[in-house]
């Protein structure tokens, strides 16, 4: 069985785009808590699956530093 794949949009300092398509949920996951880290030494936020659907689907119920900085989509597939 197949699980949704994701295409994620990351906003680097320099106002740059980092850009990876066709993410499963746990490699999702893992690439936002190593972009934070990497590039503003944000080690403290909880992402999961649900912090994740709400940066998708309901962004006023995630914090500024992650709306401003994550974008995530489902992809379309064939």
């Amino acid at each position: 069985m197949k699980g949704c794949l994701y295409n994620y949009l990351f906003t680097l300092p320099n106002k740059e785009f980092k850009e990876l398509k066709s993410l499963n949920m746990k490699d999702l996951c893992e690439h936002v808590k190593k972009d934070l880290l990497e590039h503003y030494f944000i080690d403290d936020v909880n992402i999961n699956n649900q912090v994740l659907y709400n940066l998708q689907k309901r962004p006023q119920y995630c914090s500024k530093i992650l709306r401003n900085r994550i974008a995530i989509s489902k992809c379309i597939s064939n």
